[in-house]
Protein backbone atom coordinates (compact mmCIF):
# COMPACT_ATOMS: atom_id res chain seq x y z
CA UNK A 1 0.00 0.00 0.00
CA UNK A 2 0.96 3.62 -0.75
CA UNK A 3 1.67 6.25 1.94
CA UNK A 4 1.41 9.63 1.36
CA UNK A 5 3.43 13.05 2.87
CA UNK A 6 1.57 15.79 2.42
CA UNK A 7 2.19 19.96 2.94
CA UNK A 8 6.11 18.70 3.24
CA UNK A 9 6.22 22.39 3.95
CA UNK A 10 4.76 22.89 6.91
CA UNK A 11 5.53 18.93 7.96
CA UNK A 12 8.82 19.14 9.48
CA UNK A 13 9.47 15.53 10.83
CA UNK A 14 6.40 13.71 8.64
CA UNK A 15 7.09 10.33 8.25
CA UNK A 16 4.82 7.05 7.34
CA UNK A 17 6.15 3.58 6.28
CA UNK A 18 5.61 2.14 2.73
CA UNK A 19 6.07 -1.33 3.16
CA UNK A 20 9.85 -1.55 3.63
CA UNK A 21 11.03 1.78 2.53
CA UNK A 22 10.34 5.37 4.78
CA UNK A 23 10.23 8.79 3.68
CA UNK A 24 10.14 11.88 5.39
CA UNK A 25 9.61 15.55 4.87
CA UNK A 26 11.95 18.13 6.03
CA UNK A 27 10.53 21.62 7.16
CA UNK A 28 12.70 23.09 3.90
CA UNK A 29 10.98 20.68 1.19
CA UNK A 30 13.76 18.34 0.67
CA UNK A 31 13.38 14.62 0.73
CA UNK A 32 14.94 11.81 3.57
CA UNK A 33 14.44 8.38 2.74
CA UNK A 34 15.93 5.15 4.38
CA UNK A 35 14.85 1.32 4.10
CA UNK A 36 14.78 -1.14 1.22
CA UNK A 37 16.87 0.67 -1.99
CA UNK A 38 17.71 -2.10 -4.02
CA UNK A 39 15.95 -0.47 -7.30
CA UNK A 40 16.74 2.67 -6.09
CA UNK A 41 13.41 3.73 -4.32
CA UNK A 42 15.52 5.61 -1.89
CA UNK A 43 16.21 8.11 -4.46
CA UNK A 44 20.00 8.85 -2.75
CA UNK A 45 21.85 7.89 -6.39
CA UNK A 46 23.05 4.33 -4.52
CA UNK A 47 20.57 1.39 -5.65
CA UNK A 48 21.16 0.14 -2.10
CA UNK A 49 19.28 -0.33 1.48
CA UNK A 50 20.29 2.33 4.01
CA UNK A 51 19.23 1.86 7.35
CA UNK A 52 20.00 5.77 8.19
CA UNK A 53 18.02 8.47 6.09
CA UNK A 54 19.58 10.35 2.92
CA UNK A 55 18.37 13.04 0.88
CA UNK A 56 16.70 12.60 -2.11
CA UNK A 57 18.94 13.66 -5.22
CA UNK A 58 18.58 17.16 -5.86
CA UNK A 59 15.42 17.94 -4.87
CA UNK A 60 14.72 21.04 -2.39
CA UNK A 61 10.82 21.82 -3.18
CA UNK A 62 9.14 18.12 -2.87
CA UNK A 63 5.81 19.47 -1.66
CA UNK A 64 3.67 15.66 -1.85
CA UNK A 65 5.22 12.29 -1.57
CA UNK A 66 4.44 8.74 -1.89
CA UNK A 67 6.06 5.67 -1.94
CA UNK A 68 5.52 2.59 -2.92
CA UNK A 69 6.69 -0.84 -2.61
CA UNK A 70 9.25 -0.74 -5.15
CA UNK A 71 9.36 3.19 -6.28
CA UNK A 72 8.75 6.50 -5.54
CA UNK A 73 7.39 9.72 -6.23
CA UNK A 74 6.79 13.04 -5.30
CA UNK A 75 5.60 16.46 -6.30
CA UNK A 76 7.81 19.29 -7.18
CA UNK A 77 6.53 22.81 -6.78
CA UNK A 78 9.14 24.71 -8.61
CA UNK A 79 8.36 22.70 -11.46
CA UNK A 80 5.20 23.36 -12.33
CA UNK A 81 3.89 20.79 -10.13
CA UNK A 82 5.61 18.41 -12.18
CA UNK A 83 5.64 14.24 -10.77
CA UNK A 84 8.97 13.07 -10.51
CA UNK A 85 9.72 9.43 -9.86
CA UNK A 86 12.63 6.80 -8.91
CA UNK A 87 13.18 3.23 -8.14
CA UNK A 88 11.93 -0.11 -9.85
CA UNK A 89 10.36 0.85 -14.01
CA UNK A 90 10.28 -2.52 -15.04
CA UNK A 91 6.60 -1.72 -16.23
CA UNK A 92 6.92 2.14 -17.39
CA UNK A 93 5.94 2.90 -13.99
CA UNK A 94 7.72 6.03 -13.32
CA UNK A 95 6.74 7.48 -16.85
CA UNK A 96 9.82 8.71 -18.37
CA UNK A 97 9.19 6.40 -21.35
CA UNK A 98 11.70 3.72 -20.44
CA UNK A 99 11.59 0.76 -18.60
CA UNK A 100 15.15 1.39 -17.00
CA UNK A 101 15.42 1.80 -12.97
CA UNK A 102 16.50 5.07 -11.64
CA UNK A 103 18.05 5.87 -8.30
CA UNK A 104 17.64 9.46 -8.60
CA UNK A 105 14.11 11.10 -9.34
CA UNK A 106 13.58 11.80 -13.16
CA UNK A 107 10.40 13.16 -14.34
CA UNK A 108 7.30 11.82 -15.82
CA UNK A 109 6.61 12.75 -19.64
CA UNK A 110 3.98 15.35 -18.09
CA UNK A 111 5.45 18.69 -19.47
CA UNK A 112 2.29 19.02 -21.61
CA UNK A 113 -0.06 18.30 -18.91
CA UNK A 114 -1.29 20.99 -15.83
CA UNK A 115 0.13 20.59 -12.08
CA UNK A 116 -0.13 17.76 -10.97
CA UNK A 117 -2.81 18.29 -7.96
CA UNK A 118 -2.43 14.42 -6.73
CA UNK A 119 -0.20 11.09 -7.28
CA UNK A 120 -0.57 7.84 -6.36
CA UNK A 121 1.66 4.83 -6.77
CA UNK A 122 0.58 1.39 -6.74
CA UNK A 123 2.79 -2.03 -6.91
CA UNK A 124 3.76 -1.44 -10.47
CA UNK A 125 1.80 1.87 -11.47
CA UNK A 126 1.12 5.21 -11.38
CA UNK A 127 -1.81 7.73 -11.67
CA UNK A 128 -2.12 11.29 -10.93
CA UNK A 129 -4.80 13.99 -10.92
CA UNK A 130 -4.00 17.06 -14.17
CA UNK A 131 -6.67 19.60 -13.93
CA UNK A 132 -8.95 17.38 -13.05
CA UNK A 133 -8.48 14.51 -14.75
CA UNK A 134 -7.05 11.07 -14.51
CA UNK A 135 -3.83 9.97 -16.34
CA UNK A 136 -2.18 6.02 -15.39
CA UNK A 137 0.58 4.68 -16.59
CA UNK A 138 2.91 1.34 -15.89
CA UNK A 139 1.88 -2.27 -15.74
CA UNK A 140 -1.60 -2.50 -17.04
CA UNK A 141 -1.79 -6.45 -17.02
CA UNK A 142 -5.11 -5.98 -14.76
CA UNK A 143 -6.72 -3.09 -16.56
CA UNK A 144 -5.59 -0.52 -13.74
CA UNK A 145 -4.36 2.33 -16.00
CA UNK A 146 -8.40 2.82 -16.95
CA UNK A 147 -7.54 2.67 -20.73
CA UNK A 148 -10.06 0.18 -21.24
CA UNK A 149 -7.29 -1.98 -22.48
CA UNK A 150 -4.47 -3.91 -20.86
CA UNK A 151 -1.57 -2.71 -22.51
CA UNK A 152 1.30 -1.27 -20.18
CA UNK A 153 1.98 2.86 -20.69
CA UNK A 154 5.26 4.32 -19.99
CA UNK A 155 4.04 7.91 -20.21
CA UNK A 156 1.47 9.36 -18.80
CA UNK A 157 -0.56 9.85 -21.97
CA UNK A 158 -4.29 8.61 -22.34
CA UNK A 159 -6.78 9.50 -19.48
CA UNK A 160 -8.83 7.10 -17.24
CA UNK A 161 -11.92 6.30 -19.56
CA UNK A 162 -15.46 5.92 -18.02
CA UNK A 163 -15.40 9.24 -15.70
CA UNK A 164 -17.91 11.60 -17.35
CA UNK A 165 -15.92 14.45 -19.09
CA UNK A 166 -18.10 17.07 -16.76
CA UNK A 167 -16.47 15.50 -12.94
CA UNK A 168 -13.69 17.19 -11.68
CA UNK A 169 -11.55 14.44 -9.86
CA UNK A 170 -10.00 15.96 -6.47
CA UNK A 171 -8.38 12.53 -5.19
CA UNK A 172 -6.85 9.37 -6.60
CA UNK A 173 -5.50 5.69 -5.40
CA UNK A 174 -3.69 2.84 -6.19
CA UNK A 175 -3.41 -0.50 -5.29
CA UNK A 176 -1.84 -3.41 -5.88
CA UNK A 177 -3.38 -3.86 -9.07
CA UNK A 178 -6.94 -1.35 -9.19
CA UNK A 179 -7.68 2.13 -8.40
CA UNK A 180 -10.07 4.72 -7.33
CA UNK A 181 -10.16 7.95 -8.27
CA UNK A 182 -13.18 10.30 -5.96
CA UNK A 183 -14.50 13.57 -7.75
CA UNK A 184 -15.69 16.64 -6.37
CA UNK A 185 -19.53 15.55 -5.99
CA UNK A 186 -18.36 12.33 -3.88
CA UNK A 187 -18.32 10.13 -6.60
CA UNK A 188 -16.18 7.49 -6.46
CA UNK A 189 -14.42 5.47 -9.58
CA UNK A 190 -12.70 2.34 -9.57
CA UNK A 191 -10.95 0.38 -12.18
CA UNK A 192 -8.51 -2.64 -12.44
CA UNK A 193 -8.35 -6.09 -10.73
CA UNK A 194 -11.43 -7.14 -8.94
CA UNK A 195 -9.84 -9.66 -6.75
CA UNK A 196 -12.12 -10.71 -3.65
CA UNK A 197 -14.57 -7.96 -4.88
CA UNK A 198 -12.54 -5.14 -4.42
CA UNK A 199 -14.33 -3.34 -7.15
CA UNK A 200 -17.38 -4.09 -5.62
CA UNK A 201 -18.65 -6.90 -8.61
CA UNK A 202 -19.51 -10.46 -8.50
CA UNK A 203 -15.98 -12.18 -8.51
CA UNK A 204 -16.67 -14.17 -11.42
CA UNK A 205 -15.91 -10.90 -12.74
CA UNK A 206 -11.64 -11.08 -12.72
CA UNK A 207 -11.34 -7.28 -13.85
CA UNK A 208 -12.52 -3.89 -14.73
CA UNK A 209 -10.48 -2.26 -18.22
CA UNK A 210 -12.43 1.67 -17.18
CA UNK A 211 -13.91 3.22 -14.67
CA UNK A 212 -16.90 2.30 -12.96
CA UNK A 213 -18.77 4.14 -10.41
CA UNK A 214 -19.80 2.44 -7.05
CA UNK A 215 -22.48 3.85 -5.86
CA UNK A 216 -23.57 4.19 -2.53
CA UNK A 217 -27.28 5.35 -2.24
CA UNK A 218 -27.80 8.56 -0.11
CA UNK A 219 -23.94 9.04 0.92
CA UNK A 220 -21.46 10.97 -0.58
CA UNK A 221 -17.77 9.71 -0.80
CA UNK A 222 -15.66 11.83 1.62
CA UNK A 223 -12.34 9.67 1.03
CA UNK A 224 -11.08 6.16 -0.58
CA UNK A 225 -7.91 4.42 0.34
CA UNK A 226 -6.91 1.24 -1.41
CA UNK A 227 -4.85 -1.57 -0.02
CA UNK A 228 -3.87 -4.98 -2.05
CA UNK A 229 -7.56 -6.28 -2.82
CA UNK A 230 -9.63 -4.04 -0.24
CA UNK A 231 -11.30 -0.79 -1.16
CA UNK A 232 -12.52 1.71 1.95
Amino acid sequence: RARHVRNVLSAARAAEAARESSVAAHGGQESAQSGAGGDGQLGNSVAADSDVPSWVAGVSDADLLVAGAHHTCLRRSSMGGGIFSFGRNTHGQLGDGSRTNRSTPVRADDTFLDYGSDVAVGRRHTCAVYSGRVVCWGDNNEGQLGTGSQIDQLRPVTEVSGIPAAAVTTQVAAGFEHSCALTSAGELYCWGSNLCGAMAMPTMFPRQTSARRISFPGATVLDVEISSGTTC
